[in-house]
């Protein structure tokens, strides 16, 4: 209680993980192999999302348990001495009547006070010493005593404790962290039913998109969030500029926009006072659901098909990875030209940007 509690990451136990991969590994051996990846990562997923879920179920199941194991011992005092009689004494090689009337007043003053039951006297605890002839009659009084401490001890805390965490796990089962608003999740909505559709904003970065660009973006846009999917391109920022004058036009919190995309062209170099500064402010104006689209296309055709290409677009790719990452956005790289090229890429960003809510 005098101890600030720290805030700390939500994990999932120990033990948890262990029976969840054991079952995981159980059905692994049933299943073709995507699926069994695919069960593998919602095991983690799932696990690491219902941490703190799991925790308050575990202490509701806990308070319970302490609970009627009180209950249990009450009715079992009571229920025995129905059939058998009871003797009260007591004895002890360090302490005197007088210190065992003390230790006994601190033990049962608040029961006697709020239960109104009997209490005893200096007198009553001399005469219960062994020494002398006990008698069955003190037996009710004290079984009356030691019930009513372990309800007020033991049973009213831990039934005000069980009723928190119930409170508590039906808040965290109410508001579970999953963002439905989420790309990942607006797509597999727009897939089983038809609903308004999700817009992807899109920022490109010095560069002009020309018409087969524009439409292929388009097509992009619902790759990654839903065949309903609208484009919403906005006027391309110019190397330099001023990246809030431009953000400051449109709003970033419009209830359809599900995506925002940053637009650049994997021919430039990417620098931290420009390239970096325009992803600082789009995090800021649109966290959790921003993405670094880095298109390949212009690039291919500058370097062609000679010696030592590939080698230059991945190293080129790489600088680009790494860069994103450092101002800690996703970066996927597209063809704007060929833009199934690479889907399993836009997947990939879609779970990322799941991933970091």
């Amino acid at each position: 209680a005098f101890i600030p509690a720290h805030k700390r990451p939500s994990k999932a136990p120990l033990h948890l993980k262990r029976i969840i991969a054991a079952r995981i590994t159980t059905a692994q051996r049933k299943l073709p192999k995507p699926l069994a990846t695919a069960l593998i990562k919602f095991g983690e997923d799932w696990t690491r999302m219902s941490a703190p879920l799991t925790r308050v179920r575990l202490n509701r199941i806990v308070h319970n348990s302490a609970l009627c194991f009180a209950l249990g011992a009450i009715l079992s005092l009571y229920a025995r001495g129905v059939f058998t009689e009871y003797r009260v004494g007591w004895e002890s090689t360090f302490l005197n009547a007088e210190q065992v009337y003390a230790v006994l007043t601190f033990l049962f003053t608040p029961v006697i006070a709020l239960f109104q039951l009997q209490g005893f006297s200096l007198a009553d605890v001399k005469a219960s010493h062994l020494t002398h002839t006990v008698s069955g009659a003190e037996g009710a009084r004290w079984v009356h005593l030691y019930a009513g401490t372990l309800l007020l001890v033991v049973v009213l805390p831990r039934l005000a404790l069980a009723l928190f965490a119930w409170w508590r796990e039906s808040r965290l089962s109410n508001h579970f962290p999953i963002d439905l608003a989420q790309p990942y999740f607006r797509k597999l909505a727009g897939i089983v039913e038809s609903s308004a559709p999700a817009v992807m904003r899109v920022f490109p970065y010095s560069f002009t998109i020309d018409e087969a660009r524009d439409k292929n973006l388009a097509l992009v846009a619902q790759m990654l969030i839903g065949e309903q999917a609208r484009l919403m391109l906005r006027p391309a920022t110019g190397y330099g500029d001023e990246p809030g004058e431009l953000l400051g036009q449109t709003p970033a919190a419009k209830s359809d926009i599900a995506l925002t995309a940053a637009l650049f062209n994997l021919s430039a170099t990417p620098e931290k006072e420009n390239h970096g500064d325009f992803l600082d402010h789009l995090s800021r104006a649109a966290p959790g659901k921003l993405l670094a689209l880095v298109d390949e296309s212009a690039y291919l055709e500058r370097v062609g098909d000679g010696p030592g290409s590939a080698s230059r677009i991945q190293e080129r790719i790489s600088l680009w990875r790494q860069f994103c990452e450092l101002h800690k956005v996703h970066a996927v790289i597209v063809n704007l030209l060929t833009p199934h090229k690479y889907a399993d890429e836009l997947d990939r960003g879609l779970a990322s940007l799941a991933r970091s809510r």
